[in-house]
This record gives structure tokens, C-alpha cells and sequence, in this order.
């Protein structure tokens, strides 16, 4: 038995369809491939922020947190921002299973992320705040239920950052976060 012919009108009749089917696949598939990263970036950038001024208590994420203060240690070209604040969490465990993100941004819309390798300077310059630990696990998790926890973050920044505010988010309590600009 012979195959039949395929003749010139049906294989053009098949080249519109597979076209016709890519220009509905690709969109589909780009459109459920992108879904997660269009989440992501929602929860990320369209957040609502709660401000907070120095020593004003304010709920936020199962704690009630406290902005001590911002204090510039070091000029020069660069300057080093130490940022000091408080927390009295409902259950320290819980809220220490929870990613917390501290940044410090200025007036033209500029943010630095905590630096390490200040520690000497604060040292010299601050001591009791170098005892203080960074936002984050161990620091709710060590933390007895019913105290507060201390903490401070340090930032380099550059010695023309003006208006400076601290940003602190946590993951469970997106889209709202705190801002603490002081007085």
C-alpha cells in the first residue's frame, strides 16, 4: 500500500497551525514561568511602610520594637552609621525562625546593607553596642522571654548621605515595614 500524497496545500495548512500554536504556547509558557518572580517582586518592592521615631514603641511582627537612635562614629570620606534598636518579642523562638533585613537608606533614595568589619571603630567609639547583636535568629532565640532584645547594625556610608532612616523588614509581617527616622 502506497501512503497517500501530501500535497502542497495541506503541508502549508500545517505550517499556519504550528505557528498559530507557538504564538499561543510561548505566551502561556512565559506568562506561567514568570507568575513566581512577578509574586516575588510584589512582595518586595509594593510594601507599606510604618514610621517610627526615636523611642516611640510601635507593634510590629510579634514584637514590640524601640528605635534607640542613630549616631555617626567616624568621618572622613566614608563615615560609619551605627544604628541602635530594641526588641520585646510575644515568643523570642518564633520570631527567631524569621528572616530579618535591616538597611539603612538617605534622603536620595540610597541603601546600605549592615557592615561587618567596622566592629574596631565601634569598639573604640561605642562599646556597649558592640556587645549588641544583628536582627536575626540567635538574637530572639538566645533572648529570654518577657526581656528585650538589644540590638545594632553599622553602616559605611558615604560622608555626604543626609536624612538617613533605618529599614527593618520581616518576613512574616511583609507588605508592612518599619522605618525608623530620627528626630
Amino acid at each position: 500500500m502506497d501512503a497517500p500524497a501530501v500535497g502542497p496545500v495541506s503541508s502549508r495548512r500545517g505550517y499556519w497551525l504550528c505557528l498559530a500554536g507557538l504564538l499561543v504556547a510561548l505566551p502561556a509558557a512565559l506568562a506561567v514561568k514568570s507568575w513566581g518572580s512577578v509574586r516575588e517582586w510584589r512582595a518586595q518592592n509594593l510594601r507599606t511602610a510604618v514610621e517610627v521615631t526615636d523611642g516611640q514603641p510601635v507593634r510590629y511582627a510579634g514584637a514590640e520594637w524601640t528605635f534607640s537612635g542613630l549616631r555617626k562614629l567616624h568621618g572622613g570620606e566614608r563615615t560609619i552609621v551605627l544604628a541602635e534598636f530594641e526588641a520585646l518579642p510575644d515568643d523570642p523562638a518564633a520570631l527567631g525562625q524569621v528572616p530579618c533585613d535591616v538597611q539603612l537608606t538617605d534622603g536620595l533614595g540610597r541603601s546600605w546593607s549592615p557592615h561587618f568589619l567596622t566592629d574596631p571603630i565601634v569598639r573604640k567609639s561605642a562599646p556597649r553596642a558592640a556587645e549588641k547583636r544583628l536582627c536575626g535568629g540567635p538574637t530572639f532565640e538566645e533572648t529570654p522571654k518577657g526581656t528585650k532584645a538589644e540590638m545594632a547594625a553599622t553602616f559605611v556610608v558615604p560622608a555626604s548621605a543626609e536624612n538617613l532612616s533605618l529599614t527593618l523588614t520581616m518576613a512574616s509581617a511583609r507588605p508592612q515595614y518599619l522605618r525608623f527616622s530620627p528626630r
